[in-house]
């Protein structure tokens, strides 16, 4: 009786268990805990990681088993983004690593070919991750790009200097916020900043934002909180303002190159 018990029980989550995987679009914004990332704690909406440069706790890394999993390829996922934030003395070199294996010594491996430096005392740096396979490095294992990223099994985010998926010991501590799959269409690089427009400014009731294709763009208030993201599409977007606080406000849209901003005024 207890095996049958054991059994149902398994019958009834499992159909649970198979949404636990990745989709286009999702963020990790830990609100409500650590949301399956298995390093760090969730403090005021971000995960805060530490290392001491010594024993199991010597590296900054964290790694996601759970809804980071899965098939990155028919999701048509090309970029891990998130904003950390760098508390330390250190600079730091971020990286994310994808394998089809628990942790970074079983299965293969693909790592960041290059990194993102992340300065110390840097806040909210926005980091977008290409993981395509001409822009990552095979660090463990022999299995080939498309089987791999067909079965993901582990996400990690780490500091090393180097390609790999181990990372490096340091002491360091940062904050990240708002972990999104991202696919090509909606990465920021594709927008044209020569054409970002926004009118009227000062505006009241309404915003027009004019781009030439897909984007995402940030919303900032003068105290450097990030307080809206408004996917944007190509051509006119009507964004409704009837709910913003009248001020001042930083629109921004960023490449691994450079942030190009926009000052927006609401009456």
């Amino acid at each position: 009786m207890k095996k049958l018990h054991t059994t149902i029980i398994f019958l009834l989550i499992l159909p649970f268990l198979s949404f636990a995987q990745i989709t286009l679009g999702q963020i990790d914004e830990f609100t409500d805990g650590t949301d399956g990332w298995l390093r760090g704690t969730a403090t005021n909406g971000e995960l805060v990681l530490t290392a001491d440069g010594m024993s199991s706790g010597g590296k900054l890394v964290t790694f996601n088993q759970a809804q980071w999993s899965s098939d990155y390829l028919s999701e048509n996922i090309t970029h891990i983004r998130m904003h950390i934030s760098n508390s330390s003395s250190e600079d730091l070199s971020m990286r994310v690593a994808l394998g089809n294996g628990p942790d970074a010594n079983s299965g293969t491996w693909y790592a960041c070919t290059n990194a993102i430096e992340v300065p110390s005392g840097s806040t909210d740096q926005l980091l977008e991750f290409p993981i395509a396979e001409s822009e990552l490095t095979l660090v463990t294992g022999t299995t080939d790009y498309n089987t791999v990223f067909g079965n993901i099994a582990t996400l990690r985010i780490l500091h090393s200097e180097s390609t790999s998926a181990q990372g490096d010991a340091i002491v360091a501590e940062i904050s990240i916020d708002n972990i999104e799959a991202v696919s090509q269409s909606n990465t920021l690089s594709n927008i044209n900043y020569d054409e970002f427009k926004l009118y009227p400014n000062p505006a009241i009731n309404e915003l027009t934002i004019e781009v030439n294709s897909d984007g995402l763009i940030e919303v900032y208030d003068l105290t450097g909180k990030q307080i809206k993201r408004i996917t944007v599409y190509n051509g006119l977007n009507k964004i409704d303002l009837s709910n913003w606080f009248s001020g001042i406000y930083i629109l921004r849209v960023s490449t691994e190159k450079e942030i190009i901003s926009k000052r927006l005024i609401v009456e």
